[in-house]
């Protein structure tokens, strides 16, 4: 372009209203060439270092919308030269567009090519009326030998490809085209009507060769090389198909091409012929403004899900305590001293605070006051921290994720056969499709807050509700709606990994629990320890899970604290068994070997170490599968914590049935209706076809269209049923204990599991 620069500032091509003839000012080191453009043209050449080759033709009006295809070849190329160097450069120019390029390539190779665009007649149409339009090839060399060189122009007729679309059908279906890695094929796309405000292009194939689509709002600034089309902001690789929808802002241009090999949409894929062709059929077709029913139905049926719990007490019970206790605050922390309180038994007896009792009960709610002050300023302090760098965090990934939206479409893995755009959002109806996390995870919140409002609460009596832990959960659920919609924004494999987080923290939360309930409760500060452990776990886990012996450090870490975890959970129960106290490890280690392997009369004790045991087998046997390859999945981090979580689940309740504990009516019915979902959701997770160990083309190939209302796929109804299905698992587990709470409460005894 330099060079160009100079040419015109030198009067050697000008711009007057003089033919072209006229326009090329001989000089000794200037050679001019001209020739006639015809459908193909060949022009063999010789130059040297200091000569300056300029080859022109005229544009016809026939030629404007044209693609021109201009090779150079460099024959004859001595061994001796160092080809590591260029040796020639060629600079192609019309009124509108220019790019140049070297030989040898980069690659070594001796021949190469560019495409220059046609011309829009209401943009050159003055030109034609007052001068003649020039096309210009300009070779110069860098060597003092003489260079022999082939040039070949060929015309690629677009005038058959100029597709209007009219009313009625705003449609129009082209089948049978055919490209290759060196023939492209362009459509100039033109909407009339201005009623239309949506346009989709689909593509289809019955072949796996690799090629991209690129659009272009306006053919002055047209495509004009592959490398360019590959950094377009709109372009879009694909293999058997692939839609997009774009605003109908016409006229515009879309360009297909194939690439030079398959590897760009498939990294396996096996070597073909370089001129191999590509046959495809193209659909353009307008469409309606975006429709608002599908969205009123699915906000009503949340809707009045949460007026049916909202609006009666059976559905959630609340708890009230009797009038004759003292008020403790809502959250109960949980200190040394209170853990040196439980007795050995496994029975916990729970003696009534009465009034006798009131200055020892007064020095205590000191007491716990100046802790709570303590941990609140701390936690506030962290909190502090955590949220401005989460803020700092979530603005720089919002960025990038509409950075990629608007310039790097061809990353995200959109289901584009069933998708609703609106406003810069490409498909809005997979993040409304989200809804259903929030509103229950905030109807969750309210409910719990509204089950607690009147429970008086007792410290180190061995059972707490632990109610804060249910409001994280929550919040927990709500985040994830705005984290999976932010994903939606523009799916890829850099972040789709932000909305599972938010689960796996509420999971973590909900097993440790089920460790604590009869324990007195957990701290704040436990809490926020188990966020941060889950935190941690996810980033470790899934920034290793490429790498084979890293990850199995993270596995067997994890099973190491699963271990752990057990130990606690079996061995803090033991009544027949008081508690070694030494610090010889071996001593220690055949203690544990005996509880483990001793014949128990206890038979609740054997079921509960043959659950445990499970537990760890099902630990091992799923690591086992991640470190083989056996099970292929992204979400290793996820399938681990919701392996335990269930687990726990699991040992918790066949322990308050193995201890005969009364189980509600109401806790078998969302049970039942949680499970039924949770096999409703995973077969519409598993039936989406999203799979991140393909590239995007792969996906285009095997995304399904709308299935409900023509608005929401697979992935949106997984959205929905989970978000459903996480509901009445939370409501089961928060009134999993009713039976041994709302009874009378005082004269009951807790048992520890």
């Amino acid at each position: 372009m330099t060079l160009l620069f100079v040419l015109y500032c030198a009067g050697l091509i000008s711009v007057q209203r003089l033919s072209c003839d006229e326009n090329i000012h001989e000089k000794s080191h200037i050679q001019n060439f001209p020739f006639s453009l015809h459908r193909s043209t060949s022009i063999n050449g010789t130059i040297k270092r200091g000569q300056l080759n300029l080859h022109y033709a005229n544009f016809e009006k026939s030629n404007v919308l044209d693609l021109l295809r201009i090779h150079v070849r460099l024959n004859d190329v001595n061994k001796s030269w160092d080809i590591n160097k260029p040796l020639l450069q060629v600079t192609c120019q019309h009124p509108v567009d220019a790019i140049s390029f070297t030989l040898p390539t980069e690659s070594g190779e001796m021949e190469n090519g560019v495409l220059l665009s046609g011309l829009d007649m209401e943009t050159v149409k003055s030109s034609f009326d007052n001068r003649s339009v020039c096309l210009v090839i300009l070779v110069t060399a860098n060597s003092d030998d003489v260079l022999i060189y082939h040039i070949s122009v060929k015309i690629y007729d677009r005038s058959q490809y100029s597709v209007v679309l009219r009313a009625p059908e705003f449609s129009r279906a082209l089948s049978n085209q055919k490209v290759s890695a060196v023939i492209p094929i362009a459509f100039r796309v033109n909407i009339p009507d201005v009623s239309v405000r949506l346009l989709k292009i689909t593509v289809r194939s019955d072949d796996d060769f690799c090629a991209f689509m690129v659009i272009q709002n306006c053919s002055t600034a047209f495509l004009h090389s592959t490398m360019l089309a590959l950094n377009s902001s709109v372009r879009v690789t694909f293999t058997r198909k692939a839609s997009i929808i774009l605003l109908a802002n016409s006229p515009f241009d879309i360009f297909i091409m194939m690439m030079n090999d398959d590897r760009m949409c498939n990294p396996f894929a096996p070597a073909r012929e370089y001129n191999r062709k590509k046959k495809f059929d193209i659909l353009f077709s307008g469409l309606e403004s975006t429709s608002l029913y599908p969205l009123i139905i699915i906000s009503m049926v949340y809707l009045t899900l949460a007026i049916i719990f909202l609006a009666s007490d059976q559905l959630m019970p609340r708890l009230r305590d009797g009038q004759g206790r003292t008020d403790m605050p809502l959250i109960v922390l949980s200190d040394e001293s209170c853990s040196e309180t439980f007795p050995s038994s496994t029975h916990q007896e729970l003696a009534p605070i009465d009034d006798s009792f009131n200055t020892l009960v007064h020095i205590q709610m000191d007491e716990d006051e100046q802790q709570l002050v303590k941990d609140t300023a701390l936690l506030r302090t962290t909190e502090q921290r955590s949220v401005n760098n989460g803020i700092n965090i979530i603005t720089r990934t919002f960025e990038d994720q509409l950075s990629l939206m608007n310039d790097h479409l061809d990353v995200c893995h959109y289901n584009m056969e069933c998708s609703v755009r609106l406003g810069p959002f490409h498909t809005f109806n997979h993040m409304y499709s989200n809804i259903g996390y929030f509103s229950l995870g905030f109807i969750f919140i309210i409910l719990i807050s509204r089950r607690y409002k009147y429970w008086k609460y007792h410290r180190c009596t061995g059972y707490n509700f632990c109610p804060h832990v249910f409001f994280n959960v929550g919040l927990m659920m709500c985040l994830e709606s705005f984290a999976s919609a932010f994903y939606h924004i523009c799916p890829n494999p850099q972040i789709f990994h932000i909305d599972t987080l938010f689960v796996e923290v509420a999971l973590i939360l909900l097993m440790v629990r089920f460790y604590f309930v009869r324990r007195g409760g957990i701290s704040l500060s436990g809490i926020f320890q188990s966020i941060i452990f889950a935190i941690s776990f996810h980033f470790a886990g899934n920034a290793l899970k490429d790498k084979f012996y890293l990850l199995g450090i993270i596995l067997s870490s994890g099973l190491l604290l699963l271990i752990i975890f057990q130990y606690h959970l079996l061995f803090g129960s033991q009544s027949s068994v008081e508690s070694i106290q030494t610090r010889d490890w071996t001593e220690w280690l055949e203690y544990c070997w005996q509880l483990l392997t001793g014949n128990e009369r206890d038979r609740s004790l054997k079921l509960k170490k043959i659950l445990l045991a499970c537990i760890t087998a099902c630990n091992i046997a799923l690591g086992l599968l991640f470190e083989t390859g056996l099970l292929r999945t992204t979400y290793i981090t996820l399938y681990i914590i919701m392996l335990n979580t269930t687990g726990y689940f699991i040992y918790y309740v066949f322990c308050k049935i193995i201890d005969g504990e009364t189980i509600l009516t109401h806790v078998f019915i969302y049970a039942i209706a949680s499970f039924v979902l949770w096999i409703v959701a995973f077969y519409f997770f598993n039936y989406g076809k999203i799979d991140w160990t393909l590239t995007a083309a792969q996906n285009r190939a095997i995304t399904e269209e709308c299935i409900v209302f023509n608005y929401y796929d697979y992935h949106d109804m997984w959205h929905f049923s989970s978000s459903l299905a996480s509901f009445f698992s939370l409501l089961t587990i928060a009134i999993l204990d009713d039976g041994i709470m709302i009874s009378d409460f005082d004269q009951q005894s807790v048992l520890i599991f």
